[in-house]
């Protein structure tokens, strides 16, 4: 480490005052450190509560997708007996289409047997 730290001083030396002041160069930080934890405990406190609250948002999704899913399925109930419907009232209005049909047949096969002299 002695020995790399040594090496940026060098590279720094041979820079301008411009460059060092350089923002992109040289960005003005702040180095946090943080405790390591203790070999006795398993956890870190500090993810306790991270944990928890990633659980609580969970859980607030996962009642946020039942209810679209409950809204859904509901939705799906309707259009399904409206299609029901549909499909009721096309076969209703089929067979009295095919009812005309079969008595304008019959009654154009009586005109062409009158006009036959049958």
């Amino acid at each position: 480490i002695f020995a790399r730290a040594n090496i940026i001083l060098e590279f720094e030396g041979t820079l301008t005052k411009n460059q060092r002041a350089n923002p992109d160069w040289f960005p003005t930080y702040l180095q946090v450190l943080v405790p390591t934890l203790d070999n006795d405990k398993d956890t870190d406190p500090g993810w306790e509560g991270r944990v928890r609250a990633l659980k609580k948002s969970i859980n607030r999704l996962e009642k946020t997708l039942e209810d679209e899913r409950k809204a859904s399925a509901t939705k799906m109930n309707i259009i399904e007996s409206k299609l029901d419907e549909n499909q009721k009232k096309t076969e209703k209005r089929e067979l009295e289409m095919k009812e005309m049909l079969e008595s304008i047949l019959a009654l154009s096969a009586k005109n062409v047997e009158i006009e036959r002299g049958e």
